[in-house]
């Protein structure tokens, strides 16, 4: 299952990438989460509490940032099982100034998940929405962190 989509943020490029980047801010922002710590090897083990439809459940996993390149992009790499099944997905972040406003910064972000047990058994439409919901909660919470980093700046 493929995912996109694109957010606008009210703030430059790097003070975006500072937020999105950010362990504690990533925490607070992931609906569901209530784990998101650091490893020796620089991945972040996971713990989400979600509902897709019906099926409910706690997920853990790992998180991995790969590819990281400051101000632009960077990739994500997720997997994470649960009672209902597990979640497996990457995707890429892209950063660039807004090009009619350049201190705003647009962040487009492609991706696929793929998914089995409970969960696979809903289906892909409905998976997807329950994505892209889980998405926009995400930006939504992000957009208040950078507007209150932008505010103490």
């Amino acid at each position: 299952m493929e995912i996109s989509g694109s957010h606008t943020f009210k703030a430059t490029q790097e003070l975006v990438w500072q937020v999105i980047t950010d362990p504690a801010t990533l925490r607070k922002c992931l609906p569901g989460c209530d784990e998101f710590e650091l490893q020796e090897d620089g991945s972040y083990k996971v713990t989400l509490t979600l509902g897709i439809g019906a099926i409910k459940g706690t997920y853990t996993g790992m998180v991995h940032m790969l590819n990281e390149h400051p101000y632009d992009s960077y990739d994500l790499k997720v997997s994470a099982k649960g009672g209902a099944g597990f979640v497996d997905g990457k995707g890429t972040f892209v950063l660039a100034p807004d090009k009619k406003d350049g201190e705003k910064t647009v962040v487009n972000y492609t991706g696929e998940a793929n998914a089995g047990g409970k969960i696979a058994g809903l289906g892909q439409r409905v998976i997807k929405a329950a994505a892209q919901f889980v998405a926009g909660q995400f930006f939504k919470a992000l957009d208040k962190e950078v507007t209150k980093v932008t505010s103490e700046t």
